[in-house]
């Protein structure tokens, strides 16, 4: 088969309405050459020490490793690619049982091999891209997103210079939406359920699914069973439910008892002891109350209710800095239908940089090690270099606040223009 060829069927994942645009198309072609160069500079040259642990143990399936709680879709993605760069790494030497960062950063092949590890990335990441194209009825709405999704700073930073997974979760996410556009319910939740099981912040997204998919009492128990039975089976096998006699098979370790849950839980009122409001967990529920007792349950508002779920973690929660990945896609989907969501997105990026500071040469210096490791790793971080002038600590609080105020702000301003845009002001 020809590359002509290829390319021309390659090219029939693009919606036809994008393809019989010459003009547009060629436009489409400009932005992903862009989008590609800019990840393309990052693959080999950056790295966070989570890219080493995560393929640890994607390394460990491929050598057929008992504990069934290492078996999540990112990390059989990731083995799966293992399979083939087996033949071309020394993967024992750079990911086994004695792997470490500094030894990492000095191998001959670390550039090779972060360029190679980050591909199952780039391309989940691309087929996102794509289906934002089918996810609108108008080209230039889903031209937007799209070149939003291309140059967006906070996707490429978690995807290729902190070196994590998330674009594979946000490609289930994505693909879901699709599948609820095209009026596939059950692949629908489906979708999101497999991008539970890579990270659990979907599951706060799976009500408004269940709502929006069908108006019948069963069928939604039906599809709430299909969406959440992925991630009760990973949990019932961290508690090793199904081998209760031997503990090694599994890690023990449950969403419940994960940090991600002392997150979610970080603002809180304490009452008369030993009653405690969660500030998250009250508001999530006000918010899925307000979707079944008021909102229309248009398509938009799918991806709406899911922002601001996020939204609201971002400003009552902590978080690691790849988390901030999570709502690109949605924020995306925003700016293509409220243009004022970008100055505030801006907003939110600038205190992000800022807030990223208290994790010290870990989101600085180090990112680069692979480049010159005796330069970078000595290189000072933004927060010792403030702490000659100010308090650090304060000065990123203060940024963090900020962020609160403004993702805060986006809440208020997406629900006020949703009530408006419905009448009901």
């Amino acid at each position: 088969m020809s590359l002509i060829r290829i390319f021309e069927r390659i090219q029939r994942i693009i919606p036809k309405t994008y393809r019989s645009d010459r003009l547009l198309f060629r436009s489409l072609i400009t932005w992903i050459s862009i989008g590609l160069l800019i990840r393309l500079i990052f693959m080999p040259i950056s790295l966070h020490e989570d890219l080493l642990s995560t393929y640890h143990r994607s390394y460990l399936i491929l050598e057929g490793a008992s504990n069934i709680s290492l078996y999540r879709p990112s990390q059989l993605i990731q083995s799966s690619f293992l399979f083939i760069y087996q033949f071309l790494l020394p993967l024992e030497e750079l990911i086994g049982s004695n792997y470490s960062y500094a030894a990492f950063v000095n191998h001959y092949l670390s550039y090779r091999t972060l360029f190679l590890f980050k591909i199952p990335y780039i391309i989940f990441d691309f087929a996102s891209a794509i289906l934002f194209l089918h996810l609108f009825k108008e080209k230039e709405k889903g031209f937007l997103a799209f070149r939003f999704w291309m140059v967006n700073p906070v996707g490429i930073f978690a995807f290729y210079i902190f070196s994590r997974y998330e674009s594979i979760t946000i490609f289930f996410i994505m693909l879901s939406l699709f599948f609820a556009k095209i009026n596939r319910p059950y692949s629908s939740v489906l979708s999101i359920g497999v991008g539970i099981c890579d990270r659990v912040y979907p599951l706060l997204f799976l009500p408004f699914y269940i709502f929006f998919l069908s108006k019948n009492t069963k069928k939604r128990v039906s599809l709430s069973l299909v969406g959440i039975a992925p991630f009760l089976l990973r949990e019932l096998f961290n508690i090793n439910f199904f081998s209760p006699i031997s503990s090694s098979s599994s890690s023990g370790n449950t969403f419940f008892t994960s940090r991600f849950v002392d997150f979610l839980l970080s603002m809180r009122f304490d009452l008369i002891a030993p009653q405690t409001i969660y500030v998250f967990i009250a508001s999530v529920a006000f918010l899925v109350l307000y979707y079944i007792y008021f909102e229309g349950k248009e398509f938009d508002s799918l991806w709406e209710f899911s922002l601001l779920i996020l939204l609201l973690f971002y400003a009552t929660s902590y978080f690691h800095p790849q988390y901030f990945a999570w709502f690109t896609p949605f924020i995306a989907l925003a700016i293509s239908k409220y243009r004022g969501f970008l100055k505030l997105h801006v907003l939110q990026i600038f205190c992000f940089i800022v807030y990223t500071f208290h994790l010290g040469k870990a989101t600085a210096g180090w990112l680069f090690a692979p480049v010159d490791p005796s330069f970078f790793i000595n290189l000072m971080s933004p927060k010792d270099l403030i702490d000659y002038f100010y308090p650090s600590t304060n000065l990123i609080n203060y940024f963090r606040s900020a962020l609160s105020g403004i993702s805060i702000f986006m809440l208020w301003l997406l629900i006020y223009k949703k009530m408006k845009s419905s009448g009901s002001m």
